[in-house]
């Protein structure tokens, strides 16, 4: 009788020292599966993240720029035409890194709106003070979201 019971704990035993390894195994398989795609995500956007950086700065400075110089009856001109650019920059990046950064689609979109609608509001300077304030905070949410997918 105790052979019999030395017998059923050894393959208890045995069991769970099988399944324990197995279990190891799928969660290495998973931990690398992950890696890998991590590794290509930070391939596939890198060429793009110094461009976006300054583009998303662009946006935001040549908004502030162009509301002082507005306000002030300087030429936008210069200005406006650095605002359009950057806007054009969010634009193409934002398509070929869409579903590299999935989830940062929207936030891209609206920043690269945020110029022209600085331009539309430019005679409501409450407005446009509290809309770059936000432009700003969602520039530094997004460059601290992409700094932590790379």
């Amino acid at each position: 009788m105790s052979e019999t019971l030395t017998l059923i704990a050894t393959l208890i035993a045995a069991i769970i020292a099988a399944a324990a390894s197995i279990t190891a195994v799928i969660l290495q398989m998973r931990a690398a599966k992950t890696s890998e795609m991590r590794v290509a995500q930070r391939v596939t956007i890198r060429p793009y993240l110094p461009r976006l950086a300054t583009a998303l700065h662009q946006v935001v400075a040549s908004s502030v720029v162009y509301i002082k110089r507005y306000r002030e009856g300087h030429s936008v001109e210069n200005w406006q035409e650095r605002g359009k650019k950057a806007q054009k920059d969010i634009t193409d990046i934002r398509w070929k890194v869409r579903y590299s950064l999935w989830g940062l689609d929207e936030g891209l979109r609206t920043m690269s709106r945020l110029f022209d609608w600085i331009t539309h509001l430019r005679d409501y300077p409450d407005k446009t003070e509290l809309l770059l304030q936000e432009g700003d905070t969602l520039r530094r949410a997004l460059d601290f979201a992409i700094r932590n997918s790379h």
